[in-house]
C-alpha cells in the first residue's frame, strides 16, 4: 500500500543533502548511460561490416593464381601461377560438390569509359552470367549478363548505377551505347551491388572481354558456389581438393600457400561471427563493471547515510519504530536513487545513439556525387541496443541498488536506541 508520508519524508531526506544525492545518481546514470552507449556502439560495428558483405553468398570459394614459394619439380620458386580456359572445364568435370562457377577477367583499360562528352575511369570486368549469384547484385534497370551474350561474344555490358549517373545523368541508359577502349558496348541493364566496398565496375561478357582485350585465355580468377548443405567441413574439404587439383595441373606443391590463394566466405564469415561475439563480452564486461562501480557508490553512500542519522534512527526506535520499518526507509531510498538515476541514464544512452543514427544518415544521404570508380567500406551503421535488454539492465540495476542498501539499512536496524542517542 502506497503511504504517502513515508515517501514525502524519504524525499525531504535526499532534499536535505542533495549534493551527495545528485553524485550518487550520477554514478549510477553514468554506469548505464555508458552500457548503453557500449552495447549501441557494438551493434553499430556489426551492422557496419555486415553491410558490406551482406551480396556475397555465404557458401561460395574464390581462387587466384599467385606466386610459388617453394622449389618444385626441379623448378625454383617464384614461378608465376596463371589460371587458364581449362581451369575452369578441369574444375567442373572433376572436383565434385561443386555448384555454380563463374570465372573473372580484369580489363586493363587504354583510355576513360565514355558516352557522349562524359567520360571517367572504371572497373570494367568480363564475367559470366553465374556470378550474380556469387556477388548478388539488385538490378535498377534493364537486364543482367545472359548465356546468349556469352555465346554470341555480344559487345553488351551492365553498369553500376553510379557509373549511369555520371556518365548519363537523369537520361535513361538501357538501350544507349558506352565506348570502352574506343569500341561501342550497348547498355543492357543498370544495377546496385549489394557489397558497399566494392569498386563501381562496368560487366562485359567474357568471351567477348578475353576477344577484343585480352587476346588470350587468362584469368585473373574464378569462384564457385559449394553445392548442396553447406557446413564448414565441406566447405574446407572442397576448398583443400581444389588446390590438390590446381597443384596436379599446374605442378606446383600442394602446401605451397603463394602459388594459389583461396577464400572461402563461409569460413570468413565464421571468423567474423566469433569477433562479433568476442567484441560484445568485452562491451558486457565492461558495461556492467561501469555498473558495479556505481552500486559500489550507492552501498557506501548509504552507509555514510545510516552513520549521520544514527540518533535520528534511535529515536524511531525509541517510539516503536520496528527494524523492518527502518530497513524499509533507508532501502527505499537506495531504490529510488537507482531507478530514477538509472532511468535517466537509459533516456540519455538511448538518445545519443538515436542522434548519432540520425547524423550518420544524414551524412550519407547529403554526401556529394562519386567522382571516381573507389566504393566505400561501411564501417559504422545503425548504432542501437535492444529496448527489452536495456530495460532488464535498467532493472536489474535497480535490484542491485536495493541490495545495495540493504546491509546499511540492516546495520541501521540492528542499532540499540540507547546507544543511538549516544552518538
Amino acid at each position: 500500500m502506497f503511504d504517502g508520508d513515508r515517501w514525502h519524508e524519504i524525499l525531504c531526506a535526499l532534499g536535505r543533502n542533495r549534493l551527495r544525492t545528485v553524485l550518487t545518481g550520477f554514478s549510477v546514470a553514468w554506469g548505464i548511460f555508458i552500457l548503453i552507449i557500449l552495447l549501441g556502439s557494438g551493434t553499430g560495428l556489426e551492422n557496419g561490416l555486415r553491410e558490406n558483405f551482406k551480396g556475397e553468398a555465404l557458401n561460395s570459394i574464390r581462387v587466384y593464381g599467385g606466386t610459388t614459394m617453394q622449389d618444385y619439380g626441379g623448378v625454383q620458386a617464384g614461378r608465376e601461377i596463371a589460371l587458364t580456359n581449362e581451369d575452369i572445364a578441369t574444375v567442373q568435370d572433376q572436383l565434385k560438390g561443386v555448384g555454380s562457377l563463374a570465372p573473372v577477367i580484369e580489363l586493363e583499360m587504354d583510355g576513360p569509359v565514355r558516352h557522349g562528352s562524359e567520360y571517367g575511369t572504371f572497373a570494367v570486368e568480363g564475367i559470366y552470367p553465374e556470378n550474380r549469384q556469387i556477388v548478388q547484385v539488385d538490378m535498377v534497370s534493364g537486364r543482367f549478363l545472359n548465356h546468349a551474350d556469352l555465346e554470341g561474344n555480344r559487345k553488351t555490358a551492365v553498369i553500376d548505377e553510379k557509373i549511369k549517373s555520371a556518365l548519363f545523368g537523369g537520361a535513361e541508359a538501357v538501350g544507349n551505347t558506352i565506348s570502352i577502349n574506343e569500341l561501342p558496348f550497348t547498355v543492357v541493364g543498370t544495377f546496385q551491388s549489394l557489397l558497399s566496398y566494392e569498386d563501381q565496375k562496368i560487366y562485359i561478357p567474357f568471351t567477348t572481354g578475353q576477344l577484343l582485350f585480352r587476346r588470350d585465355n587468362g584469368l585473373d580468377g574464378m569462384a564457385f558456389l559449394v553445392d548442396g548443405a553447406v557446413s564448414l567441413s565441406k566447405s574446407r574439404e572442397i576448398e583443400a581438393r581444389t588446390r590438390l587439383l590446381m597443384a596436379r595441373v599446374h605442378d606446383f606443391a600442394p602446401e605451397d600457400a603463394g602459388a594459389l590463394m583461396t577464400l572461402n566466405s563461409l569460413e570468413e564469415s565464421i571468423l567474423i561471427q566469433k569477433m562479433f561475439t568476442g567484441i560484445r563480452l568485452f562491451l558486457w564486461v565492461t558495461g556492467i563493471g561501469t555498473i558495479i562501480a556505481g552500486i559500489v557508490g550507492i552501498s557506501n553512500i548509504m552507509l555514510i547515510t545510516v552513520k549521520e542519522r544514527t540518533r535520528e534512527i534511535g529515536i524511531r526506535k525509541a517510539v516503536g519504530a520496528t527494524p523492518l520499518s527502518v530497513i524499509s526507509m533507508v532501502v527505499s531510498e537506495a531504490v529510488l536513487i537507482t531507478m530514477v538515476a538509472g532511468y535517466l541514464g537509459l533516456v540519455a544512452g538511448v538518445g545519443v545513439l538515436e542522434l548519432v543514427d540520425f547524423c550518420l544518415e544524414r551524412a550519407a544521404s547529403g554526401a556529394p556525387g562519386i567522382t571516381d570508380a573507389m566504393g566505400s567500406f561501411t564501417v559504422f551503421k545503425h548504432p542501437a541496443v535492444d529496448l527489452g535488454i536495456a530495460i532488464k539492465a535498467t532493472l536489474l540495476l535497480v535490484t542491485a541498488g536495493g541490495v545495495a542498501g540493504f546491509f546499511p539499512a540492516r546495520k541501521a536496524a540492528l542499532v540499540k536506541p540507547i546507544e543511538a542517542m549516544k552518538e
